[in-house]
């Protein structure tokens, strides 16, 4: 899901309109900071995931249990 999509999204769930143009948004979305941010926040998302969730299986998913165990 990128930056763009997931503010859309949330802005829909959320029932909220933006009080800047589409265009400003899509430029302040497009900045490095935001876009590092973002990809930080997934990745600790991720590893939180794969560290708490019961149902993970590293045996199945050993890509993933190696992008983002404890200790990667």
């Amino acid at each position: 899901l990128s930056l763009s999509d997931a503010v859309s999204q949330a802005a829909r769930t959320a029932g909220v309109k933006p009080i800047t143009s589409p265009e400003q948004l899509q430029e302040d979305l497009e900045s490095p900071e935001l876009k590092e941010a973002y990809s930080d926040q997934v990745k600790a998302d991720l590893k939180r995931r794969v560290r708490e969730d019961s149902d993970f299986n590293s045996q199945q998913f050993p890509n993933t249990h190696r992008a983002f165990s404890s200790d990667s």
